[in-house]
């Protein structure tokens, strides 16, 4: 199985969606963005490891997509919240950030 996200979206200025493949079939969907005030990053999924309060692949490839995306971007830390993140067809989608750029199809 992959571990690298496979799709990524622009949810707001500077929340990245990324569309992670599950090892069970289909995707589990991890959104990365500043918290309130801006000093910590929080990244938002759900998926059986992270229920269970394990380590889970997601959380590490989120966050390399998303500074590879804002690149000069700082944070003082990682929070993380246990909540499915739904697919919204208003996101736009763009190139999965420090990924060789080789999928070129569209989902919507």
């Amino acid at each position: 199985m992959r571990r690298e996200p496979l799709y990524a979206w622009q949810a707001g200025r500077d929340v990245l969606v990324l569309a992670c493949p599950s090892s069970r079939g289909g995707f589990y969907l991890v959104a990365v963005g500043p918290a309130d005030g801006g000093a910590d990053l929080v990244v938002v999924h759900e998926c059986p490891a992270a229920r269970a309060r394990r380590p889970c692949w997601h959380l590490a490839a989120a966050l390399k997509s998303y500074l590879a995306w804002r690149p000069g971007a700082r944070y003082g830390g990682v929070r993380t919240s246990l909540r499915p993140v739904r697919l919204n067809p208003s996101w736009k989608q763009v190139p999965v950030p420090g990924a060789p750029q080789t999928r070129t199809e569209v989902v919507a």
